[in-house]
C-alpha cells in the first residue's frame, strides 16, 4: 500500500484527498486521508505548492441582435392589478432596435395577443 501511495504522489502529483479517490477507484482500497498524509511525511515527500484560487469568469449574456427590425420580437405576458382588477400586461421587445412596447388587456387570449402584434 505504501508503494501505491508513493506512486500516486510521484506519478500523479496530487494531495491526500485525490490519492484516496484514486486508490478507491483503481485499486478498490479504502484508506483514510490522515493515513495517506502520514505516509507522505514518512516517505519525506515535499508538500505540494498551493495553486491559485480560480475566480469564476463573469458570464456574458447572449444578446439576440438581428439585422432588421421586426425579425425577432420577444413577448412577455404578466398579470398586474390596476384599481383592484386583474389585467394582463403584454411587453414586446424588438431585438434589433431594443424598442419596447407595453399594452394592457383585460383578457389573455388569442384575440388580445393578435391585437398586441398588430399594434
Amino acid at each position: 500500500m505504501v508503494r501505491r501511495i508513493e506512486h500516486a504522489r510521484r506519478a500523479l502529483p496530487s494531495g491526500a484527498p485525490r490519492t484516496r479517490i484514486w486508490l478507491r477507484r483503481v485499486h478498490k482500497r479504502v484508506v483514510s486521508i490522515a493515513t495517506i498524509q502520514r505516509t507522505f511525511r514518512k516517505l519525506g515527500l515535499p508538500r505540494l505548492a498551493r495553486g491559485r484560487a480560480r475566480t469564476p469568469k463573469p458570464r456574458q449574456l447572449t444578446l439576440f441582435e438581428k439585422p432588421h427590425p421586426g425579425d425577432s420580437v420577444q413577448v412577455d405576458v404578466k398579470v398586474v392589478k390596476i384599481a383592484g382588477q386583474k389585467a394582463f400586461q403584454y411587453t414586446a421587445l424588438d431585438d434589433c432596435t431594443r424598442l419596447r412596447v407595453l399594452r394592457l388587456y383585460r383578457r389573455q387570449n388569442q384575440v388580445s395577443s393578435l391585437e398586441c402584434f398588430a399594434a
